[in-house]
């Protein structure tokens, strides 16, 4: 048996009292990959302010690539 639950952000549907999928608005979907991705990027960042050697001027970066 399925259910469905409505909610102002979501349905879900249930199948033997478990979540079995979730529908989303295409503007909540997006939402959620913006937060998602942004939650990589500080995890990233966080793991490179942990690596041990010199760090490179921004300036000297803009300068290799050509954009200074």
């Amino acid at each position: 048996m399925v259910f469905l639950s409505k909610n102002l952000l979501h349905d879900h549907c249930q199948r033997r009292g478990q979540c079995a999928a979730v529908v989303v608005s295409p503007e909540h979907y997006e939402r959620m990959l913006e937060v998602l991705e942004e939650a990589e990027d500080v995890a990233a960042f966080d793991e490179a302010m942990t690596e041990e050697g010199p760090s490179i001027p921004w300036a000297q970066v803009k300068a290799d690539l050509g954009w200074a």
